[in-house]
């Protein structure tokens, strides 16, 4: 469901406050210089919803030096007591005691990817530190917006999460809410952000954007999905606008961009009685204008998105990227690689089902 120029649709305009998107031409040129370059848009995080984490290396261990939240969001940061290599990754011998490190222990090199994502040379702490983002009130609704900024410096490593997931409410005035979170992962670092699922009511409006800017042996796991909704309440894709747009910076160059935006605009229009009839939507008039359109009748209503998605409740992207977690990277691509990929037959343009598969 991405469609031809979503990047632009997603990361371009206003939201429902006035605040200006960063433009993608502005963040191609920003490259590894970060939120500096990239000015006080970013850097001066001192409204509602704003919020800033700096993770650094103390004592061998990660903690949060800067820890800012404005209301309504909140930051919990927790570390394990007790750490254990066996909850993140095979376990390893003390340092000094490794084998084809190079290093002796020394805490100069960095960790081989097949050794565990989380694991440390000597001078690396094994346990990351937890931050997890609460938002007050249980979700979003009608113009809420959140912005978020995290800097793992060098050899550090955090996990952002959350408590449950995050509920979109209702916009009934068609007020955007928008998240937008900002990290950098300087060199031999690892962020991990790995959070629940974006679940939007009927007739939400929501944005999310994403960029990350990672040093060149900096590393990242990106977790981002949504569900249809409220299934149970028959709102299966019953919002009204969906974007989701993820960037993400090796040094000086994008190595990932991708949008996703998903809307019911046009649902149920028709092409009409002549082919210039389609003026509701730019949507509506392309999607009834490729069958019949101008012959006043054959004229296929625009399938609604959830008719479009046919029978699919959720969406998610996964993102591997970094000499931390290049192990776990090659155990993905192998198991997505060993698994058969089914071609189904869909009977009917609007069927919301899959039959079973042909050959």
């Amino acid at each position: 469901m991405v469609a031809p120029g979503a990047a632009a649709k997603a990361c371009g305009g206003s939201d429902a406050n006035g605040e200006q998107d960063l433009p993608l031409t502005e963040l191609l040129a920003a490259g590894a210089r970060g939120f500096v370059a990239l000015g006080p848009r970013v850097c001066d995080l001192v409204g509602p919803g704003d919020g800033d984490v700096v993770c650094e290396l103390v004592d061998r261990v990660t903690r949060a030096t800067r820890q800012y939240a404005k209301y309504p969001l909140k930051f919990l940061t927790k570390r394990p007591s007790q750490a254990s290599p066996a909850s993140f990754g095979p376990s390893l011998p003390p340092p000094g005691q490794r084998s084809g490190g190079g290093n002796g222990g020394s805490g100069s090199g960095h960790i081989a990817g097949d050794e565990g994502p989380l694991a440390w040379d000597g001078d690396v702490e094994l346990s990351p530190l937890w931050v997890f983002l609460i938002n007050f009130g249980g979700g979003m609704v009608n113009g809420d917006r959140l912005r978020v900024r995290l800097d793992v410096r060098k050899d550090s490593t955090c996990v952002l999460t959350t408590q449950g997931a995050a509920k979109v409410y209702k916009s009934p005035g068609g007020r955007r809410s928008a998240q937008r979170v900002y990290g950098r992962v300087g060199a031999g670092g690892l962020l991990c952000v790995l959070v629940e699922p974006v679940i939007c009511f009927a007739n939400a409006v929501f944005r999310q954007e994403q960029t990350f800017w990672l040093h060149g042996t900096g590393s990242l796991v990106l977790l981002d999905w949504f569900t249809s909704g409220r299934k149970a309440r028959d709102e299966s894709w019953a919002f009204t606008d969906f974007s989701t747009c993820n960037r993400i910076f090796v040094g000086d160059a994008i190595c990932f961009n991708d949008a996703i935006v998903l809307n019911n605009a046009g649902a149920g229009d028709t092409g009409g009685s002549s082919g210039g009839s389609g003026g509701s939507g730019g949507d509506s008039s392309s999607s009834s204008g490729a069958t019949g359109a101008g012959t006043g009748t054959g004229c296929a209503s625009v399938p609604t998105l959830a008719e479009r998605m046919r029978g699919m409740h959720a969406v998610c992207t996964c993102v591997v990227i970094g000499p931390r977690v290049a192990g776990i990277a090659e155990s993905i691509l192998q198991g997505v690689n060993g698994t058969p990929i089914r071609k189904c037959y869909v009977t009917g343009h609007l069927s919301p089902h899959i039959s079973t598969p042909q050959s």
